[in-house]
């Protein structure tokens, strides 16, 4: 597996070569929007209020809370994976941390999962609304990156955990609607 870390390590390196003063003033203040997944959070909730926009609130909702449960409280602890700076205290010095070390393991990404998870969500709605958001979800991995506080492998995981998380709430939403519908209408009828 030796392998596997000098390509992580290449990879997270090759994203530092682009290091300048307006991206280490952007990828904090841009990144920190996801912390806690409050973007996604706050967006699922705004888009539960109209009924054209409820499925996407609730779909988002759905996968966030998978990927909360799963993702960030069993397979973060699970597999238990130091962040690049712990790794090697040189990395910190060489990446100039650009916030304040995290005290969670790196694997995987919450801040990729929860934006792949929204992404992907809004996706299966809205071609349009659907591309930015994924946009918006890969320049949240590529600022965990930046900000040297996940390998890559980290952002691949969380973007690929997000995308099935978000698939199973679609069709679980799916499944569940005309249930939900007729129970409504039995208790209207009531």
């Amino acid at each position: 597996m030796d392998w596997f870390f000098q390509l992580d390590r290449f990879l997270l390196d090759a994203v530092q070569a682009i290091r300048c003063s307006f991206l280490d003033f952007f990828m904090p203040a841009f990144s920190s929007t996801g912390n806690a997944g409050i973007l996604w959070i706050a967006v699922a909730l705004i888009l539960l209020f109209p009924k054209k926009t409820r499925r996407i609130g609730i779909t988002m909702g759905l996968a966030m809370t998978m990927g909360l449960l799963i993702g960030n409280g069993l397979i973060k602890n699970l597999v238990g994976r130091p962040r690049p700076y712990a790794v090697d205290p040189a990395l910190v010095t060489e990446a100039q941390l650009l916030v304040a070390p995290l005290k969670d393991w790196s694997f995987p990404s919450g801040h990729t999962l929860a934006a792949f998870e929204s992404a992907v969500s809004i996706r299966f709605y809205s071609k349009l609304w659907g591309r930015i958001a994924l946009a918006v979800a890969v320049l949240f991995g590529i600022s965990r990156l930046y900000l040297y506080v996940h390998w890559p492998s980290d952002v691949l995981a969380g973007a690929l955990l997000g995308t099935g998380f978000a698939v199973a709430a679609y069709y679980i939403v799916r499944a569940l609607e005309p249930k939900v519908l007729s129970l409504i209408a039995s208790r209207k009828k009531a």
